[in-house]
């Protein structure tokens, strides 16, 4: 089994590290009045607001790193501003105008019903986009009539696309999760494909300590053991220490040579170079047990950010338990756990 994934996003913290503030006026780009409640969030976070009556926001509780701001408001074209902020920084983007949004009408097709081919997309599209795990099965899509689904003739590819933000309920994490889907391209019959997202998360919320206590407990089994834990422990320089990799070794590459292993690198982005024996797939395994094997199409390089966000997925082929891992087991990259 074998899946490539584009997930631009990535748990509960038991350490909050050192963060800013990002703040600025969002403004109609024609009359240059202030646009009031409108959505502001960084990507992969639980970090969001709206704007006040002059337009005004702040984020609080920025950690530093490398995020996407992205600016909503309805009826307006989003604005999403890639970002990277230094620890205990302040940084004001000053005025951000959004332009109305433009509709080209053409041919429009108006579907009353869904029918049985459609439904049974669905289940493909949930099967590989939420996954298979047991946080899946405590996973729903709440708005599933918004998702729109063709076959790529050529290679038989499930598409999925959708109009407005999917909405979903993570009862297993204790997460809501609003999701701009860019795009999403499946081999359901090979379990591979990739997809590339905007996510908002929202904590659940609950009086019951008991319940609080099933989330963290969920969350830090989803998080050790994960790719995301393994390219933080890769980051810490501990990864030999909490991994058990075998057929090649990891090195750290100097960023500055960076452009000889595939495009710019910023401050918060690291380099890794893996070099494995013959042709087979770098093996990495987690307390005794087999986790995933690793292949590199293209170049043998693995670039992530200091939160053990992948950067250059496309170049990542995921075999075993880390191909499984799907938006079901996705955590939002501001919160932090202990890398044990």
């Amino acid at each position: 089994m074998v899946s490539i994934f584009f997930l631009i996003d990535l748990s509960n913290s038991y350490a909050q590290r050192t963060t800013g503030s990002v703040s600025g006026t969002v403004i109609d780009t024609e009359t240059n009045l202030p646009l009031i409640s409108a959505t502001i969030y960084l990507s992969g976070t639980t970090v969001g607001t709206t704007t006040n009556t002059e337009g005004l926001f702040v984020l609080n509780n920025v950690p530093a790193g490398i995020f996407e701001l992205v600016v909503r408001y309805v009826g307006y074209e989003q604005l999403i501003l890639p970002f990277e902020i230094e620890t205990g920084v302040s940084r004001n983007f000053g005025e951000l105008g959004l332009h109305v949004e433009t509709f080209l009408l053409g041919d429009i097709v108006v579907e009353a019903t869904r029918d049985q081919e459609w439904l049974d997309k669905l289940s493909l599209f949930k099967r590989s986009f939420i996954g298979q795990s047991s946080n899946a099965d405590q996973t729903e899509i709440m708005n599933p009539e918004i998702l729109e689904f063709t076959i790529d003739q050529r290679t038989g590819e499930l598409l999925a696309d959708a109009d407005e933000d999917l909405h979903i309920i993570n009862k297993s994490l204790g997460y809501e999760l609003f999701t701009e889907l860019d795009s999403f391209r499946f081999n359901t019959k090979n379990d591979n494909g990739y997809y590339y997202h905007r996510t908002r998360f929202n904590p659940l919320e609950t009086d019951d300590p008991e319940q609080e206590e099933i989330w963290s407990m969920n969350r830090n089994n989803t998080y050790y053991g994960s790719l995301r834990h393994f390219l933080v422990s890769l980051t810490e320089n501990r990864a030999d220490d909490v991994f058990n990799i075998a057929n090649g070794e990891v090195t750290h590459v100097n960023t500055r040579r960076a452009s000889v292993y595939g495009g710019t690198v910023r401050t918060e982005q690291l380099v890794f170079l893996v070099e494995t024996r013959r042709d087979i797939p770098l093996i990495v395994g987690y307390q005794n047990k087999l986790r995933s094997e690793i292949d590199f199409p293209f170049v043998n390089v693995i670039l992530v950010d200091t939160y053990g966000n992948l950067m250059n997925p496309k170049q990542v082929v995921l075999y075993g338990d880390w191909a499984k891992e799907r938006m079901a087991d996705l955590l939002p990259s501001d919160i932090f756990f202990q890398n044990n």
